[in-house]
Protein backbone atom coordinates (compact mmCIF):
# COMPACT_ATOMS: atom_id res chain seq x y z
CA UNK A 1 0.00 0.00 0.00
CA UNK A 2 1.59 3.52 -0.80
CA UNK A 3 0.62 7.01 0.25
CA UNK A 4 0.77 9.58 -1.83
CA UNK A 5 0.55 13.51 -0.03
CA UNK A 6 -2.04 15.68 -1.40
CA UNK A 7 -3.03 19.15 -1.13
CA UNK A 8 -6.42 20.35 0.75
CA UNK A 9 -7.86 23.65 1.37
CA UNK A 10 -7.21 25.15 4.86
CA UNK A 11 -11.49 24.80 5.57
CA UNK A 12 -10.44 20.63 4.71
CA UNK A 13 -7.70 21.35 7.57
CA UNK A 14 -9.97 22.63 10.12
CA UNK A 15 -12.71 20.30 9.66
CA UNK A 16 -9.95 17.15 9.98
CA UNK A 17 -8.12 18.78 12.84
CA UNK A 18 -11.96 19.26 14.50
CA UNK A 19 -12.94 15.74 14.03
CA UNK A 20 -9.67 14.18 15.72
CA UNK A 21 -10.30 16.87 18.21
CA UNK A 22 -13.58 15.82 18.72
CA UNK A 23 -13.46 12.06 18.51
CA UNK A 24 -10.27 10.62 19.05
CA UNK A 25 -8.83 13.91 21.95
CA UNK A 26 -5.98 14.38 19.13
CA UNK A 27 -4.79 17.98 20.41
CA UNK A 28 -1.56 18.96 17.71
CA UNK A 29 -1.03 19.83 14.47
CA UNK A 30 -1.90 17.82 11.37
CA UNK A 31 1.31 16.90 9.68
CA UNK A 32 -0.13 15.86 6.10
CA UNK A 33 -3.25 14.09 4.52
CA UNK A 34 -2.56 11.17 1.79
CA UNK A 35 -4.64 9.53 -0.82
CA UNK A 36 -4.15 5.51 -0.53
CA UNK A 37 -3.23 3.70 -3.48
CA UNK A 38 -2.86 -0.05 -3.87
CA UNK A 39 -5.00 -0.56 -0.39
CA UNK A 40 -8.41 -1.96 -1.78
CA UNK A 41 -11.73 -1.46 -3.49
CA UNK A 42 -11.85 1.80 -0.98
CA UNK A 43 -9.14 3.71 -2.52
CA UNK A 44 -10.57 6.12 -4.29
CA UNK A 45 -12.38 7.65 -1.47
CA UNK A 46 -9.75 6.97 1.21
CA UNK A 47 -7.90 9.42 2.98
CA UNK A 48 -5.25 9.03 5.88
CA UNK A 49 -4.61 12.37 7.90
CA UNK A 50 -1.07 11.88 9.83
CA UNK A 51 -0.12 13.94 12.69
CA UNK A 52 2.93 15.62 13.85
CA UNK A 53 3.78 13.34 16.33
CA UNK A 54 3.12 10.68 13.52
CA UNK A 55 -0.32 8.95 14.21
CA UNK A 56 -2.56 7.99 11.50
CA UNK A 57 -5.81 8.40 10.88
CA UNK A 58 -7.51 6.74 7.95
CA UNK A 59 -10.94 7.99 6.72
CA UNK A 60 -13.02 6.34 4.38
CA UNK A 61 -16.32 7.50 2.59
CA UNK A 62 -19.09 5.81 1.61
CA UNK A 63 -16.86 1.88 2.76
CA UNK A 64 -17.43 -1.18 0.44
CA UNK A 65 -17.02 -4.46 0.49
CA UNK A 66 -19.36 -4.87 2.93
CA UNK A 67 -23.01 -3.64 1.69
CA UNK A 68 -24.89 -0.81 3.37
CA UNK A 69 -24.09 1.78 6.01
CA UNK A 70 -20.47 0.30 5.72
CA UNK A 71 -19.31 2.86 7.66
CA UNK A 72 -21.71 1.80 10.90
CA UNK A 73 -20.41 -1.46 10.12
CA UNK A 74 -16.75 -0.79 11.33
CA UNK A 75 -18.06 2.07 14.14
CA UNK A 76 -20.24 -0.69 15.43
CA UNK A 77 -17.47 -3.35 15.38
CA UNK A 78 -14.99 -1.32 16.97
CA UNK A 79 -17.29 -0.14 19.68
CA UNK A 80 -18.38 -4.05 20.32
CA UNK A 81 -14.60 -5.01 20.76
CA UNK A 82 -14.06 -1.73 23.29
CA UNK A 83 -17.15 -2.94 25.67
CA UNK A 84 -15.36 -6.20 25.34
CA UNK A 85 -12.16 -4.57 26.46
CA UNK A 86 -10.27 -5.94 23.17
CA UNK A 87 -7.54 -3.27 23.57
CA UNK A 88 -5.87 -4.61 20.71
CA UNK A 89 -8.88 -4.03 18.10
CA UNK A 90 -8.17 0.21 16.66
CA UNK A 91 -11.42 2.91 17.49
CA UNK A 92 -13.36 3.69 14.69
CA UNK A 93 -16.10 5.86 14.59
CA UNK A 94 -18.31 7.51 12.06
CA UNK A 95 -19.53 10.62 11.00
CA UNK A 96 -21.80 11.48 8.82
CA UNK A 97 -20.04 13.97 6.72
CA UNK A 98 -16.97 15.95 7.20
CA UNK A 99 -18.06 19.74 6.16
CA UNK A 100 -15.47 21.67 3.62
CA UNK A 101 -13.45 18.64 2.53
CA UNK A 102 -14.36 18.28 -1.37
CA UNK A 103 -15.44 14.18 -1.95
CA UNK A 104 -16.57 13.77 1.76
CA UNK A 105 -18.67 16.77 2.53
CA UNK A 106 -21.94 14.44 1.63
CA UNK A 107 -20.97 11.27 2.19
CA UNK A 108 -20.87 9.45 6.03
CA UNK A 109 -17.43 8.09 6.81
CA UNK A 110 -15.12 5.98 8.65
CA UNK A 111 -12.40 7.39 10.72
CA UNK A 112 -9.86 4.61 12.12
CA UNK A 113 -6.50 5.70 13.93
CA UNK A 114 -4.68 3.13 12.27
CA UNK A 115 -2.04 1.26 14.65
CA UNK A 116 1.85 2.48 14.89
CA UNK A 117 4.61 0.63 12.78
CA UNK A 118 2.26 -1.61 11.12
CA UNK A 119 2.30 -4.18 8.54
CA UNK A 120 0.31 -6.83 6.34
CA UNK A 121 0.93 -9.81 7.61
CA UNK A 122 2.28 -10.86 4.18
CA UNK A 123 5.22 -8.48 4.59
CA UNK A 124 6.30 -9.99 7.94
CA UNK A 125 9.72 -10.96 7.25
CA UNK A 126 11.81 -15.02 7.64
CA UNK A 127 14.24 -12.76 10.48
CA UNK A 128 10.89 -11.29 12.07
CA UNK A 129 9.38 -14.48 12.10
CA UNK A 130 12.23 -16.24 13.34
CA UNK A 131 11.79 -13.92 16.31
CA UNK A 132 8.31 -14.98 17.36
CA UNK A 133 9.48 -18.76 17.70
CA UNK A 134 9.31 -18.67 21.34
CA UNK A 135 6.42 -16.25 21.50
CA UNK A 136 4.14 -17.98 19.20
CA UNK A 137 1.87 -18.88 22.52
CA UNK A 138 1.25 -14.74 22.37
CA UNK A 139 0.44 -14.46 18.95
CA UNK A 140 -1.51 -17.40 18.77
CA UNK A 141 -3.86 -16.86 21.56
CA UNK A 142 -4.82 -13.50 20.04
CA UNK A 143 -5.57 -15.25 16.22
CA UNK A 144 -8.26 -17.10 18.20
CA UNK A 145 -9.16 -14.06 20.01
CA UNK A 146 -10.37 -12.35 16.61
CA UNK A 147 -11.65 -15.51 15.27
CA UNK A 148 -14.14 -15.61 18.17
CA UNK A 149 -15.13 -12.04 17.89
CA UNK A 150 -15.07 -11.99 14.01
CA UNK A 151 -17.15 -15.29 14.23
CA UNK A 152 -19.57 -13.73 16.72
CA UNK A 153 -19.78 -10.05 14.70
CA UNK A 154 -20.42 -11.81 11.47
CA UNK A 155 -17.26 -10.39 10.00
CA UNK A 156 -16.71 -11.74 6.36
CA UNK A 157 -14.16 -11.00 4.09
CA UNK A 158 -11.49 -12.23 5.98
CA UNK A 159 -10.44 -14.45 3.38
CA UNK A 160 -6.83 -13.04 2.46
CA UNK A 161 -4.16 -11.20 4.59
CA UNK A 162 -5.03 -7.42 2.99
CA UNK A 163 -7.61 -7.14 6.32
CA UNK A 164 -5.04 -7.67 8.66
CA UNK A 165 -2.00 -5.87 9.97
CA UNK A 166 0.72 -6.57 12.35
CA UNK A 167 2.90 -4.92 15.09
CA UNK A 168 6.05 -6.62 15.56
CA UNK A 169 6.93 -3.70 17.64
CA UNK A 170 4.08 -4.89 20.31
CA UNK A 171 3.66 -7.96 18.81
CA UNK A 172 -0.09 -6.87 18.37
CA UNK A 173 -2.38 -7.94 15.42
CA UNK A 174 -5.47 -6.09 14.46
CA UNK A 175 -8.44 -7.09 12.36
CA UNK A 176 -9.20 -4.06 9.81
CA UNK A 177 -11.69 -2.88 6.96
CA UNK A 178 -14.36 -4.08 9.17
CA UNK A 179 -17.76 -2.54 7.21
CA UNK A 180 -18.43 -6.23 6.44
CA UNK A 181 -19.60 -7.27 9.72
CA UNK A 182 -22.99 -8.15 11.53
CA UNK A 183 -23.15 -10.64 8.32
CA UNK A 184 -21.91 -14.05 8.08
CA UNK A 185 -18.12 -15.07 9.21
CA UNK A 186 -16.85 -18.78 8.96
CA UNK A 187 -13.54 -20.14 10.16
CA UNK A 188 -12.55 -20.94 6.72
CA UNK A 189 -12.01 -17.26 6.35
CA UNK A 190 -9.40 -17.07 8.77
CA UNK A 191 -6.99 -19.96 7.12
CA UNK A 192 -4.64 -17.70 5.50
CA UNK A 193 -4.20 -15.54 9.31
CA UNK A 194 -3.44 -19.05 11.05
CA UNK A 195 -1.59 -20.34 8.51
CA UNK A 196 0.45 -17.10 8.63
CA UNK A 197 2.05 -17.99 12.29
CA UNK A 198 1.42 -21.52 12.40
CA UNK A 199 0.31 -24.57 10.55
CA UNK A 200 -3.21 -25.32 10.99
CA UNK A 201 -3.12 -29.08 10.92
CA UNK A 202 -0.33 -29.18 13.12
CA UNK A 203 -2.08 -26.74 15.47
CA UNK A 204 -5.45 -29.10 15.47
CA UNK A 205 -3.18 -32.25 15.74
CA UNK A 206 -1.67 -30.59 18.63
CA UNK A 207 -4.82 -29.51 20.48
CA UNK A 208 -4.75 -29.94 23.85
CA UNK A 209 -1.01 -30.78 23.78
CA UNK A 210 1.68 -28.23 22.27
CA UNK A 211 1.96 -24.57 24.52
CA UNK A 212 0.82 -23.05 21.14
CA UNK A 213 -2.16 -25.26 21.02
CA UNK A 214 -3.32 -24.55 24.61
CA UNK A 215 -2.97 -21.06 23.82
CA UNK A 216 -5.35 -21.03 21.26
CA UNK A 217 -7.50 -23.06 22.60
CA UNK A 218 -7.26 -20.60 25.78
CA UNK A 219 -8.32 -17.37 23.20
CA UNK A 220 -11.33 -19.32 21.90
CA UNK A 221 -12.78 -20.35 25.03
CA UNK A 222 -11.93 -16.59 26.97
CA UNK A 223 -13.58 -15.10 24.18
CA UNK A 224 -16.62 -16.61 23.37
CA UNK A 225 -17.05 -16.82 27.62
CA UNK A 226 -17.04 -13.03 27.75
CA UNK A 227 -18.85 -12.79 24.45
CA UNK A 228 -21.92 -14.68 25.86
CA UNK A 229 -22.17 -13.17 29.60
CA UNK A 230 -22.45 -9.93 28.01
CA UNK A 231 -24.93 -10.30 25.25
CA UNK A 232 -25.80 -6.39 25.27
CA UNK A 233 -22.65 -5.51 23.38
CA UNK A 234 -24.10 -7.00 20.39
CA UNK A 235 -27.11 -5.48 20.85
CA UNK A 236 -25.89 -1.96 21.39
CA UNK A 237 -23.36 -2.19 18.36
CA UNK A 238 -26.10 -3.04 15.91
CA UNK A 239 -28.53 -0.55 17.57
CA UNK A 240 -27.66 1.95 14.83
CA UNK A 241 -27.39 -0.31 12.00
CA UNK A 242 -30.85 -0.69 10.51
CA UNK A 243 -29.62 -3.17 7.93
CA UNK A 244 -27.87 -5.12 10.61
CA UNK A 245 -30.23 -4.11 13.91
CA UNK A 246 -32.02 -7.73 13.82
CA UNK A 247 -28.25 -9.47 13.71
CA UNK A 248 -28.26 -12.11 16.66
CA UNK A 249 -24.60 -14.44 16.67
CA UNK A 250 -25.03 -17.69 15.41
CA UNK A 251 -22.77 -18.65 18.40
CA UNK A 252 -24.23 -17.27 21.10
CA UNK A 253 -25.91 -20.58 22.14
CA UNK A 254 -22.73 -22.67 22.50
CA UNK A 255 -21.07 -23.87 25.82
CA UNK A 256 -17.04 -23.07 25.56
CA UNK A 257 -16.42 -26.77 25.02
CA UNK A 258 -19.07 -26.48 22.28
CA UNK A 259 -17.87 -23.08 20.56
CA UNK A 260 -13.73 -24.75 20.76
CA UNK A 261 -15.24 -28.32 19.37
CA UNK A 262 -16.85 -26.78 16.79
CA UNK A 263 -13.32 -24.11 15.59
CA UNK A 264 -10.93 -27.17 15.83
CA UNK A 265 -12.95 -28.85 14.01
CA UNK A 266 -13.11 -26.56 11.07
CA UNK A 267 -10.05 -25.62 10.89
CA UNK A 268 -8.08 -28.06 9.18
Amino acid sequence: MQLDRIQVSAGALEALAELLRDHFDVHEQIEGVYQVRGGGVNDAAHRVVRTASGRQFGIKAKPRGGGTEGERREAGFSRACHELGVTEACKTVSVERIPGYDGFENDPCAVTEWLLNSKQPSEISAEEKAQLVGALDEVLIQVARWITINLHFGLADRGGLKNWVWSQEVRRLVAIDTESAWQTGTTQDHFSIVDTFYERRSLKVERGQSREALAFEQGLREMHSRIRGNPEVIRHAVAEIASARNYVSPYIGMTDDEFADRVFSEIA
